[in-house]
């Protein structure tokens, strides 16, 4: 199970999410984001957290463009700081979905 991480600096996301078993990808630019969302398959879901880097372009847009991929197979969350605690229980459907 594939998930990408968009976050600035967020690698406690990270080991959180590979400590409930899941294979993480990040990225904290949202150019580098949208080239990995494109190539990698088996994604399950991508968490767009609240620091991206926004040269390329702003977290609203990238959350757009995301969405709408062609042949898309991963759903796409927004996550606030507050809502890291709760991650592991928001994933869990998918994990039991792919099994």
């Amino acid at each position: 199970m594939k998930i990408l991480v968009i976050d600035n600096g967020g690698y406690g996301l990270t080991r959180l999410l590979r400590k409930h078993g899941w294979d993480v990808f990040c990225a904290s630019e949202s150019k580098d984001a949208l080239e990995t969302a494109r190539r990698e398959t088996g994604l399950v879901a991508v968490i767009v957290a609240e620091r991206v880097d926004s040269r390329f372009m702003n977290r609203e847009t990238l959350i757009r463009e995301l969405g709408s991929l062609e042949k898309r197979e991963f759903m796409v969350f927004t996550l606030s700081a507050a809502d890291i605690v709760a991650l592991p229980d928001l994933l869990a459907p998918l994990a039991s979905s792919r099994n």
